[in-house]
């Protein structure tokens, strides 16, 4: 056996575990086969692996976390009644020790109001985002632990305990006690994946490195630009418009993910065969005219050197929508109107 086939088989493994909790919690995952059309039809794209039949192995994993979860979180409240004592207090050893507790809002606001000096500004976006998650049932359990020190004191945790708060319900969480005072110098060193990594552990990424920008700035459009999005969020995403990704990574490879988005969700609304003769005309850099979209376009973004993403994306909207009409223009602006408005679920609006 090659070591590359190794390789494939030790990701088959993570990836078919994550596969089955996105089946459990109603992510639609997609088949073994791709999409043999070119239309933009919103299928999804091809995953690395054969996933023969929705396993149920994860949720049995999940359920049995949750089961820990509630016992622990019995033995914590009446251990708390008992001494009187905040309820993560109440320790069952005096060394460092790690479990699943059910955390309701009432319990994650004694830890965030009392128990929590001196840690970072919380971010609402981050907060909105993990709440999105909980209400959604996208939460899934690791072993990145919400941490609290020998002290009682929690260092790392607080906007995962705010989405509690937020979203008015319980949740499973992985608790650490009795950690050293020291570890909240060292906590978060470790080498970040980004959300193409959890991506390419799951999928053939439908375009590389481009594919959680494309996915993000699709989803963002011109209405959600303050949005912060969820890597889970995200891999619901692409595993929905996984084709639509790798069409636009492809037709417009080399230029910016603003307009790779701005092309994208222009194909799924109007078509790729409606948008491929824009893309075409753009990648060869051959305009017609001196007024042509296209052209225009080109100069604003790499002539006069644009950085600003959301005017990228603006621009690359009112190009598409002249080049569509058959018009010549002689200063392109910006459109304000996003070509739709995604529905719940990332669903398409009626094109009528």
């Amino acid at each position: 056996m090659s070591s590359s086939k190794k390789t494939t088989e030790s990701k088959s493994v993570d990836g078919a575990v994550l596969i089955e909790r996105l089946r459990d919690m109603g992510v639609s995952i997609p088949g073994t086969k791709r999409p043999q059309s070119d239309k933009a039809s919103g299928k999804t794209g091809k995953p690395k692996f054969s996933v023969p039949r929705a396993g149920t192995g994860a949720s049995d994993r999940r359920a049995a976390n949750r089961k820990r979860g509630i016992q622990n979180q019995k033995y914590y409240l009446s251990e708390a009644k008992k001494t009187g004592k905040a309820w993560h207090l109440n320790v069952r050893q005096k060394d460092q020790y790690s479990e699943f507790v059910m955390i309701t809002p009432a319990m994650a606001k004694v830890l965030l109001e009392e128990y929590n000096p001196g840690n970072r500004r919380r971010r609402q976006n981050r907060i909105d985002a993990y709440k999105r998650d909980i209400e959604n049932n996208r939460w899934i359990d690791t072993g990145e632990s919400i941490e609290i020190d020998e002290n009682g004191l929690m260092y790392n945790g607080q906007h995962r305990l705010s989405a509690v708060v937020a979203a008015n319900e319980p949740c499973v969480f992985y608790l650490t006690f009795n950690c050293c005072c020291e570890a909240r110098y060292a906590v978060d060193q470790g080498g970040k994946r980004d959300v193409t990594d959890k991506i390419n552990q799951v999928l053939e990424n439908p375009a590389g490195n481009r594919t959680g920008a494309i996915a993000r700035g699709m989803m963002r459009g011109i209405d959600n630009t303050k949005e912060t999005f969820t890597h889970m969020e995200i891999l619901e995403f692409t595993t929905r418009f996984g084709n639509i990704i790798e069409w636009a990574a492809k037709s417009m490879r080399g230029y910016r993910r603003d307009i790779q988005a701005a092309v994208a969700k222009a194909a799924l609304w109007h078509g790729i065969d409606a948008i491929q003769p824009f893309a075409d005309r753009l990648n060869s850099i051959v305009f017609p005219s001196a007024n042509d979209p296209c052209k225009r376009l080109y100069e604003r973004v790499y002539v006069k050197k644009c950085k600003d993403g959301l005017k990228v994306y603006k621009l690359t909207l009112a190009a598409i929508e002249h080049f569509l009409n058959g018009k010549e223009i002689a200063n392109l602006r910006e459109r304000e109107v996003d070509i739709f408005t995604w529905e719940p679920g990332w669903k398409m609006p009626k094109n009528d």
